[in-house]
């Protein structure tokens, strides 16, 4: 996560861009738990209202296959998250 508008994403009114990748992996070629060979990548912008309160915007790419010999298939995914933090 990268701050855009503070030096910290600690601080209250802080709009910060954030990136990450997940990919799995079959590890018993005998199990088939319809995860085998999944990539997701995601990236957005997030604002921190403050300790209590944050919005998250992101885009999600993912490609997956139920088993090596099969092509990729390929998901959109569009997200908004509500971060509530109960003290």
């Amino acid at each position: 996560m990268i701050p855009i508008n503070h030096r910290s994403l600690s601080e209250d009114d802080t709009w910060y861009a954030f990136a990450d990748a997940e990919w799995f992996r079959q590890v018993n070629p005998e199990v088939n738990d319809g995860f085998n060979s999944r990539r997701r990548y995601r990236a957005g912008i997030a604002w921190r209202r403050n300790s209590t309160w944050t919005y998250q915007f992101f885009y999600g790419f993912q490609r997956s296959r139920s088993s090596i010999g099969e092509p990729f298939s390929s998901e959109d995914i569009f997200s908004f998250s509500l971060i509530h933090k109960i003290k």
